[in-house]
């Protein structure tokens, strides 16, 4: 069975997206190329990196220690040579453990070789959620 490029990049960007809103930052590595470029706009600044270990550890320190983290949402699709990718998260963050807040990013990635080679991001920042529950698990 012979896989096209355009599936094949799919499924890179979804193991990437799965990797990003389960935060399994080895997962995250092994399907980032170790040359990765990244560039993420950010509320009040952007960010750059040129190495795999470098966006891992990006998303770990944006991610990593929030004290509860489920995906809302989270969608991939093709455009022409294109992949996009866009999560949903409501986060207890580190800086606000008793408030949930909703951050959303979205952008596109290259792939090649079953890797991505490059990923730009846009992000809302976050703002407080009115969840209306105690923290129930959300489906994605």
């Amino acid at each position: 069975m012979t896989t096209s490029a355009k599936s094949t990049g799919a499924s890179v960007t979804q193991r990437l997206l799965d990797a990003i809103v389960t935060r399994d930052f080895d997962a995250m590595s092994a399907v980032l190329a170790p040359d990765v470029r990244m560039r993420a706009l950010l509320p009040h600044s952007i960010v750059e990196t040129d190495t795999a270990a470098a966006a891992v550890d990006t998303f770990r320190e944006w991610f990593g220690a929030h004290k509860s983290y489920e995906a809302v949402t989270a969608v991939q699709h093709t455009i022409g040579a294109r992949e996009f990718l866009s999560y949903n998260l409501h986060v207890r963050p580190d800086w606000a453990p008793d408030q949930w807040h909703t951050v959303e990013q979205s952008g596109y990635c290259r792939i090649a070789d079953d890797r991505v080679t490059r990923l730009d991001l846009v992000c809302t920042g976050y703002f407080p959620a009115d969840r209306g529950d105690d923290g129930v698990q959300l489906d994605v």
